[in-house]
């Protein structure tokens, strides 16, 4: 097939908190790796937030890890953040998405959308 997948090994996630907490994937294979393509965060508060995405590690603190993105997410809205190159989450660490919420109100929904694989599916034979 002319527009097939040409890495199929890869596997598509599609994660999201609820809106009530942080939001945090793993990868589901030891030495797994993640790629997130898309981030949709919404504000159903008045005030405005900042969000922190970060790649954390098992044996980091909870707030600790790689900052690879911080945003300002103002009250009552909605801001979808498409990557034409994925945010890499290196092997067998963790995806967070910090909303900072101290409370269950207002709600924060995050979701991340992306793919997960290993580097050794893609070295040849």
């Amino acid at each position: 097939m002319a527009f097939a997948e040409p890495r199929p090994h890869r596997r598509p996630f599609r994660e999201w908190n609820g809106g009530f907490a942080s939001l945090v994937v793993a990868p589901k294979q030891l030495r797994g790796e993640l790629a997130v393509t898309s981030l949709t965060l919404a504000n159903q508060g008045t005030k405005a937030r900042f969000i922190d995405v970060r790649s954390r590690d098992s044996d980091d603190p909870p707030s600790g890890g790689e900052m690879l993105l911080m945003v300002w997410l103002p009250g009552r809205s909605t801001l979808h953040l498409p990557f034409t190159h994925p945010l890499m989450v290196g092997p067998g660490r963790t995806l967070v998405v910090d909303t900072h919420q101290k409370t269950d109100k207002p709600l924060i929904p995050v979701t991340a959308v992306g793919y997960e694989w290993l580097r050794t599916d893609d070295k040849s034979a």
